[in-house]
């Protein structure tokens, strides 16, 4: 080979290289928001299986500050299932402190875009963009014999790959679904 057909090559693999850097980001970032709930999924499973071995409601719980969403995972203390004041006065303990999202997984939030139509097809109404739907007190609650708080907790990447993890409650079966751009579809993963 000469010194010209290595210039040469060198160039074209340069320019494959830097062709390939936004695929492999995005992948990353894709990556990371099924990692994220999937992680999600399994804190769910999680507090499922203690509600049955504790005998007690087990739940999820989400509250919004200042610096996103704090998660932890609480036990019916009293028997009148996972409250807030419960949780502030300690009657309702904590199984597992609250965390955030973003410090396992940087590049996902809990978020959703409104302009995306709901999971069942119809516009999300009225603006609503709350990403976390599991009533009016935020908590994915599982009682002793398996059943579930319904609802919808909606995951996004940095880049506007959108999540969602279903819960079905008289089963507390979670599903999985992302949100395909190209054919405009909610799609489980």
């Amino acid at each position: 080979m000469t010194l010209v057909d290595s210039i040469v090559s060198l160039g074209v693999v340069a320019v494959l290289a830097s062709l390939a850097v936004p695929f492999l980001a995005t992948a990353r970032e894709e990556s990371q928001v099924m990692a994220a709930a999937r992680y999600l999924a399994a804190q769910a499973m999680l507090g499922r299986s203690q509600a049955v071995r504790y005998g007690a409601a087990v739940g999820l719980r989400f509250e919004q500050d200042e610096g996103g969403y704090l998660y932890g995972s609480y036990i019916d203390g009293d028997g009148d299932g996972i409250r807030k004041a419960d949780v502030a006065s300690g009657v309702d303990r904590a199984l597992e402190p609250p965390r955030r999202l973003h410090e396992a997984y940087p590049s996902v939030r809990f978020e959703l875009d409104p302009a995306l139509p709901s999971l069942t097809g119809t516009s999300h109404g009225g603006g609503n963009t709350d990403p976390i739907r599991f009533g009016s007190g935020d908590t994915l609650s599982f009682s002793p014999v398996g059943t579930a708080t319904s609802g919808t907790l909606y995951l996004r990447g940095r880049s506007g790959l959108q999540c969602a993890l279903r819960v079905l409650g008289t089963t507390g079966r979670i599903r999985t679904l992302c949100y395909h751009a190209g054919d405009g579809e909610w799609r489980e993963r």
